[in-house]
């Protein structure tokens, strides 16, 4: 009931399937832990308690709360779990997060996206671009991939997005592969006329009338109750539409051979391979350094996705 379990709440983090992870990735310990025995600290575990206590100090807290472990466990670069299990629990902050530090944030733009084709516009939860942009310091937009030319392009122009990306095509007939979610040249024209509307109206009226005058413009078009959809609430998490296809549009771990239980998986037994629809899904590549060294819990097949399931490793 702590802090960190409000926070992992609010990123939607499901905790049986937190505690199923960490029980997947620990394996059993070789003995059982008597009243009588003195329970020590792993080296990782050690270094997150040092860490704890220097976020608590950092906040002027008094003491360690969960706040300042959970702080810690995420900061743990070298060898700390806890923001690959996050990922794999599918927190979308959490893998911006991990981006953003493997980039920087000099040149570099966050584009918010919706990995279905087409994507629906009242899915888009656009008010996240500028709470991207709070939170992590750089350039936002939208990949849009809906079919409307004007809804989700221009309320992105309203909440400060810089970078709005959209396919354009001659003829949505044509057999391109992204052709059924591009817009023709005229629709692209409109596109390009309505942001620019909007962005007049930010710069005229300020951000808070702006936006008020861009909502009732579209609304007259849209439907109030349509425009507040598209708008979402601003947290980032998965939409329904892209869950399926989550998981196969990102690179993940695959054997490269088939191999036995008990074997030990090295290094040159993985690839990093992009699932789409020929591979089943492995596991983030996050997870390379956890996989190797570990021991198979069972037999496994040449280009597999890697998961949980199939190997263990020993408490360190």
């Amino acid at each position: 009931d702590g802090t960190a379990s409000m926070v992992l709440s609010d990123f939607n983090v499901d905790e049986e399937k937190l505690m199923s992870l960490i029980d997947r990735l620990i394996a059993p310990a070789s003995s059982v832990a008597t009243a009588d025995m003195e329970i020590g600290l792993t080296p990782r575990a050690q270094k997150v308690i040092e860490r704890s206590a220097e976020e608590a100090e950092a906040f002027e807290g008094k003491q360690i709360g969960t706040e300042h472990i959970l702080m810690a466990m995420l900061k743990q670069q070298d060898d700390g779990l806890a923001l690959p299990i996050l990922q794999k629990l599918e927190a979308p902050a959490a893998q911006i997060e991990k981006a953003v530090e493997i980039l920087g944030t000099e040149k570099v733009s966050l584009l918010h996206c919706i990995t279905s084709y087409p994507a629906p516009e009242s899915e888009y939860n656009v008010k996240l671009i500028q709470n991207l942009h709070n939170i992590f310091g750089v350039e936002t937009g939208v990949s849009d991939h809906s079919l409307d030319p004007i809804l989700v392009p221009s309320l992105t122009a309203m909440c400060g997005g810089n970078v709005i990306e959209k396919h354009i095509t001659l003829s949505r007939q044509t057999r391109g592969l992204d052709d059924p979610v591009a817009l023709e040249p005229e629709q692209f024209a409109i596109m390009v006329h309505c942001i620019h509307q909007t962005e007049a109206v930010m710069r005229r009226y300020g951000s808070d009338k702006g936006q008020k005058i861009t909502v009732n413009q579209l609304s007259e078009s849209y439907g109030n109750d349509k425009v507040c959809e598209v708008l979402g609430d601003g947290v980032k998490k998965l939409a329904p539409s892209e869950k399926v296809n989550y998981g196969r549009t990102n690179r993940s771990l695959h054997f490269m051979r088939s191999m036995q239980k008990g074997e030990k998986i090295k290094a040159e037994d993985i690839g990093v391979l992009r699932t789409e629809k020929i591979l089943s899904p492995g596991i983030s590549p996050e997870w390379l350094s956890v996989v190797c060294g570990a021991t198979l819990s069972r037999n496994v097949d040449n280009g597999a996705g890697i998961q949980f399931e199939d190997f263990v490793r020993g408490a360190d």
